[in-house]
Protein backbone atom coordinates (compact mmCIF):
# COMPACT_ATOMS: atom_id res chain seq x y z
CA UNK A 1 0.00 0.00 0.00
CA UNK A 2 1.25 3.46 -0.84
CA UNK A 3 2.04 5.92 1.95
CA UNK A 4 -0.17 9.00 1.80
CA UNK A 5 0.08 12.16 3.84
CA UNK A 6 -2.44 12.73 6.64
CA UNK A 7 -3.72 15.73 4.75
CA UNK A 8 -4.50 13.69 1.67
CA UNK A 9 -6.24 11.01 3.74
CA UNK A 10 -8.37 13.63 5.43
CA UNK A 11 -9.36 15.17 2.11
CA UNK A 12 -10.08 11.75 0.63
CA UNK A 13 -12.35 10.92 3.58
CA UNK A 14 -14.20 14.17 2.99
CA UNK A 15 -14.61 13.23 -0.67
CA UNK A 16 -16.17 9.88 0.24
CA UNK A 17 -18.64 11.48 2.65
CA UNK A 18 -19.46 14.17 0.10
CA UNK A 19 -20.03 11.56 -2.60
CA UNK A 20 -22.42 9.56 -0.43
CA UNK A 21 -24.59 12.41 0.85
CA UNK A 22 -27.82 12.26 -1.20
CA UNK A 23 -29.10 15.66 -0.04
CA UNK A 24 -26.00 17.31 -1.46
CA UNK A 25 -26.71 16.07 -4.95
CA UNK A 26 -26.83 18.85 -7.50
CA UNK A 27 -28.61 18.61 -10.82
CA UNK A 28 -26.61 16.60 -13.31
CA UNK A 29 -25.46 18.31 -16.44
CA UNK A 30 -23.94 16.66 -19.47
CA UNK A 31 -20.89 18.29 -20.99
CA UNK A 32 -22.16 18.92 -24.48
CA UNK A 33 -25.47 20.35 -25.64
CA UNK A 34 -27.74 17.49 -26.61
CA UNK A 35 -27.35 16.08 -30.09
CA UNK A 36 -28.89 12.93 -31.58
CA UNK A 37 -27.42 11.43 -34.71
CA UNK A 38 -29.05 8.15 -35.64
CA UNK A 39 -26.88 5.39 -37.07
CA UNK A 40 -29.81 4.26 -39.20
CA UNK A 41 -30.58 5.60 -42.66
CA UNK A 42 -31.45 9.31 -42.52
CA UNK A 43 -34.83 8.44 -44.02
CA UNK A 44 -35.67 7.01 -40.60
CA UNK A 45 -34.62 9.73 -38.20
CA UNK A 46 -34.29 13.45 -37.79
CA UNK A 47 -31.60 15.38 -35.95
CA UNK A 48 -32.45 17.50 -32.92
CA UNK A 49 -30.01 19.64 -30.93
CA UNK A 50 -30.82 22.03 -28.11
CA UNK A 51 -29.08 24.46 -25.79
CA UNK A 52 -29.51 25.05 -22.08
CA UNK A 53 -31.10 28.46 -22.78
CA UNK A 54 -33.97 26.84 -24.67
CA UNK A 55 -33.01 27.14 -28.35
CA UNK A 56 -33.71 24.28 -30.76
CA UNK A 57 -31.93 23.31 -33.99
CA UNK A 58 -33.23 20.41 -36.05
CA UNK A 59 -33.92 18.85 -39.43
CA UNK A 60 -37.19 17.64 -40.87
CA UNK A 61 -37.75 15.22 -43.73
CA UNK A 62 -34.12 14.10 -43.50
CA UNK A 63 -33.97 11.63 -46.40
CA UNK A 64 -31.35 10.81 -48.98
CA UNK A 65 -33.86 11.49 -51.75
CA UNK A 66 -34.96 14.81 -50.18
CA UNK A 67 -32.35 16.09 -47.71
CA UNK A 68 -33.85 17.81 -44.71
CA UNK A 69 -33.39 21.54 -44.20
CA UNK A 70 -31.86 22.85 -40.98
CA UNK A 71 -34.42 24.77 -38.93
CA UNK A 72 -34.28 26.86 -35.77
CA UNK A 73 -36.63 27.91 -32.97
CA UNK A 74 -35.75 30.47 -30.31
CA UNK A 75 -38.03 28.53 -27.91
CA UNK A 76 -40.56 25.70 -27.98
CA UNK A 77 -43.40 28.12 -28.75
CA UNK A 78 -41.52 30.22 -31.33
CA UNK A 79 -42.06 29.94 -35.05
CA UNK A 80 -39.35 28.08 -36.91
CA UNK A 81 -36.88 29.61 -39.33
CA UNK A 82 -34.86 27.97 -42.08
CA UNK A 83 -31.10 28.33 -41.52
CA UNK A 84 -29.71 26.05 -44.21
CA UNK A 85 -30.84 24.02 -47.23
CA UNK A 86 -28.37 21.29 -48.31
CA UNK A 87 -29.87 21.26 -51.81
CA UNK A 88 -28.47 24.76 -52.31
CA UNK A 89 -25.06 24.01 -50.80
CA UNK A 90 -22.99 22.53 -53.63
CA UNK A 91 -23.80 20.84 -56.89
CA UNK A 92 -20.79 18.54 -57.13
CA UNK A 93 -22.42 15.84 -54.97
CA UNK A 94 -25.59 14.95 -53.06
CA UNK A 95 -25.17 16.31 -49.51
CA UNK A 96 -27.26 15.57 -46.44
CA UNK A 97 -27.03 16.84 -42.87
CA UNK A 98 -25.25 14.46 -40.50
CA UNK A 99 -25.03 16.45 -37.26
CA UNK A 100 -25.78 19.81 -35.65
CA UNK A 101 -23.52 21.49 -33.07
CA UNK A 102 -24.76 24.80 -31.58
CA UNK A 103 -22.34 26.78 -29.45
CA UNK A 104 -23.17 27.10 -25.75
CA UNK A 105 -25.47 30.12 -26.04
CA UNK A 106 -26.96 29.05 -29.37
CA UNK A 107 -25.81 32.09 -31.38
CA UNK A 108 -23.84 30.03 -33.90
CA UNK A 109 -24.36 26.60 -35.37
CA UNK A 110 -21.86 24.15 -36.85
CA UNK A 111 -23.49 21.93 -39.47
CA UNK A 112 -21.92 18.59 -40.39
CA UNK A 113 -22.61 17.47 -43.97
CA UNK A 114 -21.60 14.33 -45.83
CA UNK A 115 -21.91 13.12 -49.40
CA UNK A 116 -21.69 9.85 -51.30
CA UNK A 117 -21.50 7.71 -48.14
CA UNK A 118 -18.05 9.10 -47.29
CA UNK A 119 -16.78 8.40 -43.73
CA UNK A 120 -16.17 12.07 -42.95
CA UNK A 121 -18.03 15.37 -42.94
CA UNK A 122 -17.68 18.90 -44.19
CA UNK A 123 -18.44 21.41 -41.44
CA UNK A 124 -19.69 24.94 -42.00
CA UNK A 125 -20.76 27.63 -39.51
CA UNK A 126 -23.91 29.74 -39.77
CA UNK A 127 -25.45 32.45 -37.60
CA UNK A 128 -29.12 32.71 -36.64
CA UNK A 129 -29.89 34.46 -39.94
CA UNK A 130 -28.45 31.57 -41.92
CA UNK A 131 -25.34 33.46 -43.03
CA UNK A 132 -22.28 31.27 -43.57
CA UNK A 133 -19.53 32.77 -41.43
CA UNK A 134 -16.42 31.22 -42.94
CA UNK A 135 -15.08 28.60 -45.31
CA UNK A 136 -16.19 25.02 -44.75
CA UNK A 137 -13.78 22.53 -43.15
CA UNK A 138 -13.39 19.15 -44.85
CA UNK A 139 -12.37 15.75 -43.51
CA UNK A 140 -14.03 16.09 -40.08
CA UNK A 141 -14.56 12.71 -38.42
CA UNK A 142 -17.67 11.36 -36.69
CA UNK A 143 -16.37 12.84 -33.41
CA UNK A 144 -17.45 16.17 -34.81
CA UNK A 145 -17.22 19.61 -33.22
CA UNK A 146 -16.83 20.82 -29.63
CA UNK A 147 -17.31 24.53 -28.96
CA UNK A 148 -15.19 26.41 -26.45
CA UNK A 149 -16.98 28.74 -23.98
CA UNK A 150 -16.11 31.96 -25.84
CA UNK A 151 -18.40 30.89 -28.69
CA UNK A 152 -15.76 31.86 -31.27
CA UNK A 153 -13.44 28.85 -31.16
CA UNK A 154 -14.16 25.17 -31.52
CA UNK A 155 -12.25 21.90 -31.62
CA UNK A 156 -12.68 19.31 -34.35
CA UNK A 157 -11.11 15.94 -35.07
CA UNK A 158 -9.89 15.66 -38.65
CA UNK A 159 -8.87 12.58 -40.57
CA UNK A 160 -5.47 12.41 -42.23
CA UNK A 161 -3.77 12.36 -45.59
CA UNK A 162 -5.52 12.06 -48.91
CA UNK A 163 -9.22 11.86 -48.07
CA UNK A 164 -9.71 9.44 -50.96
CA UNK A 165 -7.19 6.97 -49.51
CA UNK A 166 -9.01 4.80 -46.98
CA UNK A 167 -5.80 3.19 -45.72
CA UNK A 168 -4.39 6.50 -44.48
CA UNK A 169 -7.56 8.15 -43.20
CA UNK A 170 -7.21 6.99 -39.60
CA UNK A 171 -3.43 7.21 -39.20
CA UNK A 172 -1.77 10.11 -37.36
CA UNK A 173 -5.01 12.05 -36.99
CA UNK A 174 -5.26 15.30 -35.02
CA UNK A 175 -7.72 17.51 -33.19
CA UNK A 176 -7.53 21.07 -34.48
CA UNK A 177 -8.50 24.44 -33.00
CA UNK A 178 -10.48 26.76 -35.29
CA UNK A 179 -11.59 30.36 -34.84
CA UNK A 180 -14.76 31.35 -36.68
CA UNK A 181 -14.01 33.69 -39.56
CA UNK A 182 -10.40 32.60 -40.07
CA UNK A 183 -9.02 30.47 -42.89
CA UNK A 184 -8.95 26.79 -41.78
CA UNK A 185 -5.38 26.65 -43.12
CA UNK A 186 -4.41 28.71 -40.06
CA UNK A 187 -5.97 26.24 -37.60
CA UNK A 188 -3.75 25.06 -34.78
CA UNK A 189 -2.78 21.47 -34.08
CA UNK A 190 -4.39 21.15 -30.63
CA UNK A 191 -4.13 17.48 -29.66
CA UNK A 192 -1.95 14.96 -31.45
CA UNK A 193 1.13 12.79 -31.02
CA UNK A 194 3.18 15.83 -32.05
CA UNK A 195 1.70 18.48 -29.73
CA UNK A 196 1.01 16.19 -26.75
CA UNK A 197 4.48 14.77 -26.45
CA UNK A 198 3.89 13.77 -22.83
CA UNK A 199 1.26 11.27 -24.04
CA UNK A 200 2.10 8.09 -25.92
CA UNK A 201 -0.23 8.17 -28.96
CA UNK A 202 0.30 5.47 -31.58
CA UNK A 203 -0.31 6.29 -35.24
CA UNK A 204 -3.54 4.24 -35.36
CA UNK A 205 -4.96 5.80 -32.16
CA UNK A 206 -7.33 8.75 -32.48
CA UNK A 207 -6.68 11.85 -30.30
CA UNK A 208 -10.04 13.55 -29.75
CA UNK A 209 -10.48 16.65 -27.55
CA UNK A 210 -13.80 18.00 -26.23
CA UNK A 211 -14.61 20.91 -23.95
CA UNK A 212 -16.41 19.96 -20.71
CA UNK A 213 -18.68 22.69 -19.40
CA UNK A 214 -18.93 20.74 -16.14
CA UNK A 215 -15.18 20.51 -15.60
CA UNK A 216 -14.49 23.92 -17.16
CA UNK A 217 -11.66 22.10 -18.89
CA UNK A 218 -10.84 20.19 -22.06
CA UNK A 219 -11.05 16.39 -21.93
CA UNK A 220 -8.69 14.47 -24.19
CA UNK A 221 -9.82 11.04 -25.35
CA UNK A 222 -7.32 8.79 -27.09
CA UNK A 223 -9.49 6.24 -28.88
CA UNK A 224 -7.88 2.81 -29.10
CA UNK A 225 -8.85 -0.19 -31.24
CA UNK A 226 -12.12 -1.58 -29.91
CA UNK A 227 -13.20 1.97 -28.94
CA UNK A 228 -11.44 1.80 -25.58
CA UNK A 229 -10.24 5.13 -24.23
CA UNK A 230 -7.28 6.70 -22.50
CA UNK A 231 -8.51 9.87 -20.78
CA UNK A 232 -6.72 13.15 -20.07
CA UNK A 233 -7.69 16.65 -18.97
CA UNK A 234 -6.29 20.10 -19.82
CA UNK A 235 -7.20 22.65 -17.16
CA UNK A 236 -7.09 26.44 -17.27
CA UNK A 237 -7.61 28.62 -20.33
CA UNK A 238 -8.39 26.20 -23.20
CA UNK A 239 -6.71 28.54 -25.69
CA UNK A 240 -3.37 28.30 -23.91
CA UNK A 241 -0.87 25.48 -24.37
CA UNK A 242 -1.10 23.87 -20.94
CA UNK A 243 -0.04 20.27 -20.19
CA UNK A 244 -2.38 17.28 -20.20
CA UNK A 245 -3.10 15.45 -16.92
CA UNK A 246 -3.91 11.74 -16.93
CA UNK A 247 -7.43 10.67 -15.86
CA UNK A 248 -7.69 7.02 -16.93
CA UNK A 249 -5.15 4.55 -18.26
CA UNK A 250 -5.73 1.95 -20.94
CA UNK A 251 -5.90 -0.70 -18.20
CA UNK A 252 -9.23 0.73 -16.95
CA UNK A 253 -10.79 -0.38 -20.29
CA UNK A 254 -13.07 2.66 -20.45
CA UNK A 255 -15.35 2.77 -23.51
CA UNK A 256 -17.79 5.60 -22.72
CA UNK A 257 -17.84 8.55 -20.31
CA UNK A 258 -20.52 10.83 -18.86
CA UNK A 259 -19.51 13.71 -16.57
CA UNK A 260 -21.88 15.37 -14.11
CA UNK A 261 -21.07 18.09 -11.60
CA UNK A 262 -20.40 15.45 -8.94
CA UNK A 263 -19.15 12.29 -10.61
CA UNK A 264 -17.47 10.79 -13.64
CA UNK A 265 -19.54 7.84 -14.82
CA UNK A 266 -18.01 5.44 -17.31
CA UNK A 267 -18.63 2.13 -19.01
CA UNK A 268 -15.84 -0.40 -18.58
CA UNK A 269 -14.97 -3.78 -20.07
CA UNK A 270 -12.39 -4.58 -17.39
CA UNK A 271 -13.16 -8.13 -16.19
CA UNK A 272 -16.62 -7.55 -17.70
CA UNK A 273 -16.90 -8.45 -21.42
CA UNK A 274 -20.59 -7.43 -21.37
CA UNK A 275 -19.60 -4.15 -19.67
CA UNK A 276 -20.33 -2.58 -16.31
CA UNK A 277 -20.95 1.03 -15.29
CA UNK A 278 -18.61 2.66 -12.78
CA UNK A 279 -18.48 6.01 -10.97
CA UNK A 280 -15.58 8.03 -9.62
CA UNK A 281 -15.73 11.23 -7.60
CA UNK A 282 -15.15 14.25 -9.81
CA UNK A 283 -12.97 16.10 -7.30
CA UNK A 284 -10.54 13.22 -6.84
CA UNK A 285 -11.05 10.90 -9.83
CA UNK A 286 -9.61 7.44 -9.20
CA UNK A 287 -10.49 4.99 -11.95
CA UNK A 288 -8.53 2.21 -10.26
CA UNK A 289 -10.79 2.30 -7.18
CA UNK A 290 -14.10 3.46 -8.65
CA UNK A 291 -17.49 2.23 -7.42
CA UNK A 292 -19.59 -0.24 -9.39
CA UNK A 293 -22.91 1.43 -10.23
CA UNK A 294 -24.26 -1.29 -12.54
CA UNK A 295 -22.57 -4.71 -12.46
CA UNK A 296 -22.05 -6.82 -15.55
CA UNK A 297 -25.00 -8.86 -16.81
CA UNK A 298 -23.94 -12.33 -17.93
CA UNK A 299 -26.84 -12.70 -20.40
CA UNK A 300 -27.07 -9.08 -21.61
CA UNK A 301 -24.70 -6.44 -22.91
CA UNK A 302 -24.81 -2.80 -21.77
CA UNK A 303 -24.85 -0.69 -24.93
CA UNK A 304 -25.79 2.83 -23.79
CA UNK A 305 -26.29 4.88 -20.63
CA UNK A 306 -26.95 8.41 -19.44
CA UNK A 307 -27.52 10.25 -16.16
CA UNK A 308 -29.84 13.02 -15.02
CA UNK A 309 -31.11 14.36 -11.69
CA UNK A 310 -33.52 11.42 -11.32
CA UNK A 311 -30.90 8.72 -11.66
CA UNK A 312 -29.10 6.54 -14.17
CA UNK A 313 -30.67 5.06 -17.31
CA UNK A 314 -29.06 2.28 -19.31
CA UNK A 315 -29.88 0.01 -22.24
CA UNK A 316 -29.06 -3.69 -22.54
CA UNK A 317 -29.19 -6.10 -25.46
CA UNK A 318 -29.36 -9.90 -25.20
CA UNK A 319 -28.35 -12.68 -27.60
CA UNK A 320 -31.77 -12.51 -29.30
CA UNK A 321 -31.23 -8.78 -29.96
CA UNK A 322 -33.95 -7.89 -27.49
CA UNK A 323 -33.46 -4.42 -26.01
CA UNK A 324 -34.35 -3.37 -22.47
CA UNK A 325 -34.34 0.06 -20.90
CA UNK A 326 -33.43 0.18 -17.21
CA UNK A 327 -33.55 2.86 -14.52
CA UNK A 328 -31.61 3.17 -11.28
CA UNK A 329 -33.00 5.82 -8.95
CA UNK A 330 -30.49 8.14 -7.37
CA UNK A 331 -31.41 8.30 -3.71
CA UNK A 332 -29.35 5.70 -1.90
CA UNK A 333 -26.31 6.64 0.18
CA UNK A 334 -24.11 4.04 -1.49
CA UNK A 335 -23.27 2.92 -5.01
CA UNK A 336 -22.93 -0.74 -4.07
CA UNK A 337 -25.67 -2.56 -6.06
CA UNK A 338 -25.84 -5.32 -3.44
CA UNK A 339 -26.71 -2.85 -0.68
CA UNK A 340 -30.33 -2.06 -1.41
CA UNK A 341 -30.02 -0.79 -4.98
CA UNK A 342 -32.67 -2.03 -7.39
CA UNK A 343 -32.94 -1.68 -11.15
CA UNK A 344 -36.32 -1.02 -12.71
CA UNK A 345 -37.24 -2.05 -16.27
CA UNK A 346 -39.01 0.76 -18.13
CA UNK A 347 -41.78 -0.50 -20.41
CA UNK A 348 -41.39 0.99 -23.88
CA UNK A 349 -44.33 2.47 -25.83
CA UNK A 350 -43.20 0.79 -29.09
CA UNK A 351 -41.17 -2.28 -29.99
CA UNK A 352 -37.56 -1.13 -30.28
CA UNK A 353 -34.94 -2.13 -32.82
CA UNK A 354 -32.55 0.53 -31.50
CA UNK A 355 -32.64 2.81 -28.45
CA UNK A 356 -30.50 5.88 -27.95
CA UNK A 357 -30.58 8.02 -24.81
CA UNK A 358 -30.16 11.78 -25.04
CA UNK A 359 -30.11 14.43 -22.34
CA UNK A 360 -32.74 17.14 -22.73
CA UNK A 361 -31.07 20.46 -21.80
CA UNK A 362 -34.49 21.89 -20.94
CA UNK A 363 -34.17 20.55 -17.40
CA UNK A 364 -31.91 18.46 -15.20
CA UNK A 365 -34.67 15.86 -14.70
CA UNK A 366 -35.64 15.60 -18.38
CA UNK A 367 -34.62 12.93 -20.87
CA UNK A 368 -35.12 12.27 -24.56
CA UNK A 369 -35.44 8.63 -25.58
CA UNK A 370 -34.93 7.95 -29.29
CA UNK A 371 -36.34 4.69 -30.64
CA UNK A 372 -36.26 3.13 -34.08
CA UNK A 373 -38.97 0.48 -34.24
CA UNK A 374 -39.04 -2.79 -36.18
CA UNK A 375 -40.65 -0.93 -39.11
CA UNK A 376 -37.63 1.42 -39.30
CA UNK A 377 -39.72 4.35 -38.07
CA UNK A 378 -38.06 6.87 -35.78
CA UNK A 379 -39.69 8.04 -32.53
CA UNK A 380 -38.44 10.65 -30.07
CA UNK A 381 -40.05 10.85 -26.63
CA UNK A 382 -39.72 13.10 -23.63
CA UNK A 383 -39.54 10.76 -20.66
CA UNK A 384 -40.78 12.30 -17.42
CA UNK A 385 -39.99 11.53 -13.81
CA UNK A 386 -43.54 10.19 -13.42
CA UNK A 387 -42.77 7.51 -16.02
CA UNK A 388 -44.71 8.93 -18.97
CA UNK A 389 -43.56 8.92 -22.59
CA UNK A 390 -44.57 12.18 -24.30
CA UNK A 391 -44.04 12.45 -28.05
CA UNK A 392 -41.51 15.17 -28.86
CA UNK A 393 -43.04 17.50 -31.46
CA UNK A 394 -40.68 20.47 -31.50
CA UNK A 395 -39.12 19.31 -34.78
CA UNK A 396 -42.25 17.83 -36.37
CA UNK A 397 -44.83 20.62 -36.05
CA UNK A 398 -44.08 23.30 -38.68
CA UNK A 399 -45.97 26.08 -36.86
CA UNK A 400 -45.48 25.87 -33.12
CA UNK A 401 -43.74 23.33 -30.95
CA UNK A 402 -46.51 22.06 -28.70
Amino acid sequence: MKNFSLYFLAMLSFAIVYAQEPEAYENARQDEVANFHTDADPAVGQILAATTNGKFFYTRGCQRETPGKVLYRASESSEERVLFDPLLYKYDAFYHVDALYPNLDGTRLAIGLSADHLPYMEVLIVDLDGNQLDKEISGVSKYGVSWLPDGEHFLYHRLSGNLQNGEELYLNTKTWLHRVGEDPKKDRDYFSAKTAGEIDIAEAELPVAEYSETLKAVVGKVVLPGNKLKLFVKRGDPLQETPWEKLAKEEAEVTDVFITNRFIYYKSAKEAPNFKIMASNLRWPDFCNADVVVPEYKDQRIIDFTVNANGLYFVTKDDRNQLRLWFKERKSDTYNPTAGHHFKIIELPVAAKTIQLQENPGGADKLWINIIDDQEKHHRFNYTKSGKFIKETVNTNPQTAL
